[in-house]
């Protein structure tokens, strides 16, 4: 009994010391996380200008020369090597040399140093490093330990940001199953793997299964922190990030302003997590075409940044980089172009000249230059950048395969098809081997090389490598999404230029059938696709095979504008269907009449559109003397700027005259026929 007694007073006190110790642990890691190099390495170096102005106040001399030795370096590297010299490696030695006995100590320190690692860029480094701690977890505890699932997140972490996102899928999966059958699901170590779960999912575009697990996180995180706790509001923000991502910019608009109307009353305007919220903010306004105000937040977050970090923090860079990108998409180029170039220099000085936020820069820059008419510098800096990617992250990293694109595409633009080629083969293999078929980057590899072969006339491969980018969005986002439906509808295009019309027409009924199914017979997209199926059918003399498509398409553009809510450009496109329908037969003047007069009441008359298919519905229903009058109304209503050879005012004219010939041809005793 006594032997018990002690025995677990003894238990108690190593379980004490090892509380204790990793206390320790995360005290040190915090502060040394806490450590930012580019600070760091601005201090030292204006230590030094101090150091040498005390000692030769005399001799200015000696200033200019320090000066001349620091401006060869970046002051970044310098004190990214003094941490790993003086303070990382020795900590690692240490722990192998002290703690062999005591292997548990030795994982959890070796965890701490490659976060640190990982934190200051030195991926290589942190990935060996957290190996050997998850081995060591691994060997000692076994695979279903919770201080192993720790491991196994902190791994999945690096291997997604180095782009190893099958791996980091393995990791976190295995973590989030020892948890919640640790834990329970509700835990909030479990609630965390599943949220860095739905990361993952939407690096891998399986938006659905993103959403779902942000949403989980999300309820979760609401009954263990309160509504306005940063853990919620950070699921918050990367849940409106991929409703952004979606298009789903009416969801996205009030989850942004909600935290970041948050975190300004709890944090105050110069936070920088209110700032984060700013530019998310600024992003979903960009895509709502709300130019103005997205600019203005944009510009806000980067003065503030100036104002509390300083022009050269590595945060008022990226914004400078974001605010860069904004006025480049609004063809601003000069103003993206020089922003763009004080980022770069500003991140050259602060992470060294090839650095992969450096480089990040360059691409940009690159992109920038080829917009603005710049083709030469665009297409030495996107070499100076692929060069540089190759050097420091390898052929096989998705940033490379990113400039490889990007070089290509350059090149393609500017019809250099035999320069462009090499790139975007090379994309495609690299990254196939490299991710598999199923990823983001092997994706649009094989978009961008597709699309060259189309432009070579080569649509045969053009389409194979279609086929391989549809069956793998398929896979990853699903049959609904833009970007799937995309690549289907190209591997209809180029079915039908190889003549293959039976391919063409069943690939189309297929993707028209399943986003009915989603939908509705009445969707927009719906509609337009049966349309254009029915036509290019009937064009093809399949007359029987083309009618109940033209028909559902000319019922469903009857549904939408039909709709309570309706607008008038809906109501004229069924009445414009309803008049000009390639079957004849399934045209329907009296049913188009009713949508036409609606249109126009909608509009007041003055939509010049509208009184062309109102004029062409009164002609076919036999009142050509009012379609006269809608017809020289529509005329009275062309733009004063339109030229006179644009086709829809020549479109119009047209139908005015031959409104006016059927009318003396009736005053002549000819022909008065609706349609004569």
């Amino acid at each position: 009994r006594e032997a018990r007694q002690v025995a677990e007073a003894a238990r108690a006190d190593a379980e004490l010391r090892a509380a204790e110790l990793e206390a320790v642990i995360d005290l040190q890691s915090e502060m040394l996380t806490r450590i930012e190099p580019a600070a760091m390495g601005a201090t030292l170096f204006e230590r030094l200008r101090a150091d040498v102005r005390a000692a030769s106040p005399d001799d200015p001399d000696a200033l200019a020369g320090l000066e001349a030795a620091l401006e060869a370096l970046n002051a970044t590297d310098v004190a990214l090597d003094v941490l790993n010299a003086e303070i990382l490696t020795p900590a690692l030695e240490a722990a192998d040399e002290r703690l062999g006995d005591r292997p548990l100590i030795r994982a959890e320190i070796l965890t701490s140093l490659g976060g640190m690692l990982r934190s200051y860029g030195l991926l290589e480094q942190a990935d060996s490093v957290l190996r050997r701690a998850l081995e060591i977890r691994r060997e000692q505890l076994g695979e279903d330990d919770l201080t192993t699932a720790r491991s196994l997140i902190a791994l999945g972490k690096l291997s997604r940001q180095r782009g190893r996102y099958e791996e980091a899928q393995a990791m976190y999966a295995r973590a989030l199953e020892i948890r919640e059958r640790e834990l329970g699901p509700d835990d909030e170590y479990t609630l965390s793997a599943v949220y860095l779960t739905a990361a993952l999912e939407e690096d891998f575009q399986r938006s659905a299964e993103a959403e779902a697990l942000y949403q989980r996180a999300l309820e979760g995180r609401r009954a263990l922190f309160g509504e306005e706790s940063e853990e919620v509001l950070d699921v918050l923000s990367s849940l409106a990030g991929l409703y952004r991502d979606l298009g789903r910019l009416a969801e996205a608009e009030p989850i942004h302003l909600r935290v970041l109307e948050t975190r300004r009353r709890l944090l105050g305007e110069d936070h920088e997590d209110t700032r984060s919220a700013m530019t998310n903010l600024a992003t979903v306004y960009w895509d709502q075409r709300r130019f103005d105000e997205a600019a203005d937040l944009m510009t806000r977050v980067l003065e503030g940044d100036r104002r509390t970090l300083g022009s050269r923090h590595p945060g008022t860079l990226l914004s400078m980089t974001n605010l860069a990108v904004l006025l480049h998409n609004r063809e601003q180029y000069d103003e993206a172009i020089a922003l763009a170039e004080e980022a770069l220099e500003g991140r050259r000085r602060v992470f060294g000249a090839e650095h992969p936020a450096v480089l990040t820069s360059m691409n940009n820059l690159a992109v920038f230059y080829e917009d603005a008419g710049r083709p030469d510098e665009a297409e030495r800096l996107f070499k100076r950048t692929l060069d540089a990617k190759r050097r420091v992250l390898g052929d096989d990293h998705p940033d490379t395969f990113t400039t490889l694109r990007a070089l290509g595409a350059y090149y393609r633009r500017f019809e250099r098809y035999d320069d462009a080629e090499p790139y975007l083969v090379e994309a495609v293999e690299r990254s196939r081997a490299a991710l598999g078929p199923n990823h983001p980057d092997t994706v649009a590899s094989l978009n961008g090389l597709a699309v060259l072969r189309a432009l070579q006339g080569r649509d045969r491969e053009a389409l194979d490598l279609r086929t391989e980018e549809y069956a793998a969005r398929r896979v990853m986002l699903g049959d609904d999404d833009s970007r799937t439906l995309d690549a289907g509808l190209a591997m209809v295009t180029l079915n039908l230029d190889l003549g293959r019309l039976d391919d063409a027409a069943a690939l189309y009924g297929d993707i028209i059938r399943r986003r009915a199914e989603s939908r509705g017979d009445a969707d927009p997209t719906v509609v337009a696709w049966r349309r254009d199926l029915g036509a290019i059918l009937f064009d093809a003399g399949r007359v029987e095979q083309a009618r109940p498509i033209l028909g559902a398409a000319l019922e469903g553009e009857a549904a939408i504008a039909s709709a309570p809510d309706a607008t008038p450009g809906d109501k004229n496109n069924a009445a414009w269907e309803l008049l000009t329908c390639v079957d004849e037969s399934l045209r329907d003047p009296t049913r188009a009449l009713v949508f036409a007069k609606d249109a126009c009441e909608g509009t007041n008359f003055e939509d010049f559109a509208h009184l062309d298919t109102y004029a062409l519905a009164l002609h076919e229903t036999g009142d050509t003397a009012q379609a006269v009058e809608m017809s020289r109304r529509a005329v009275a209503l062309l733009p004063d700027d339109m030229p006179e050879d644009d086709a829809i005012r020549q479109a119009v004219l047209e139908a005015l005259a031959t409104y006016e010939a059927a009318i003396a041809a009736a005053d002549e005793g000819g022909p008065t026929e609706a349609g004569s």
